[in-house]
């Protein structure tokens, strides 16, 4: 890699009146940025030839960047990273930008182009480093459940069908919080891990 560490220790961004993002070790001021690769396979493997990709914010869902395959002078950040085909359903996945290459791989499923069922995210407030926080999504009418990894705090899950579901939290084999919520359209949600002990 080629960058230099100018110090070891984690930098607080403001994200709003009182949230704060941890991020770190703070890079040299020339590779503050990154270039990113987007590779859209099919469910068999096969590479997409034709797709859109876009950074949004993962708090708010503005579009902070679009491009094709790959770009070049993204800030260092988390980001929601949507990718969309036609013929495809979007698929969206939280993503870290934190060194001057990365590529992320994106699996789209046939769907119709017309429509894109909701997204649900959100953020988990405290967050401290180090911390390995899990959101589980289980459907309260039928089966199934999803469950994705919420690095520094942020989490998503696309293609939401609507109804209600329980949302956990979790550390470990430990629940931190639990919530029931209806998603019609698209939800973002904030979990305060101090306000409800289970």
């Amino acid at each position: 890699m080629r960058f230099r560490v100018l110090c070891l220790l984690s930098v607080v961004l403001p994200c709003g009146a009182d949230e704060c993002v941890l991020i770190g070790p703070r890079l040299a001021p020339e590779y503050e940025t990154g270039s990113i690769t987007v590779q859209a396979i099919d469910i068999t493997g096969v590479p997409i030839a034709h797709f859109q990709s876009q950074l949004l914010n993962p708090r708010t869902r503005e579009n902070v960047m679009s491009f094709r395959g790959d770009t070049a002078g993204v800030p260092y950040g988390i980001y929601l990273l949507r990718v969309e085909s036609q013929g495809f359903r979007a698929s969206e996945q939280i993503v870290h930008v934190s060194q001057t290459e990365t590529v992320f791989r994106a699996q789209l499923t046939i769907g119709w182009p017309c429509t894109t069922p909701p997204h649900l995210g959100g953020s988990i407030r405290p967050i401290s480093a180090g911390r390995d926080l899990w959101v589980k999504l289980i459907p309260l009418h039928g089966s199934g459940g999803r469950e994705t990894k919420a690095p520094y705090g942020f989490f998503g899950f696309a293609n939401v069908d609507a109804g209600q579901y329980l949302v956990i939290v979790m550390e470990g084999d430990s629940v931190k919080n639990t919530r029931v919520l209806e998603v019609k359209t698209d939800t973002q949600i904030r979990i305060d891990l101090d306000s409800v002990t289970p």
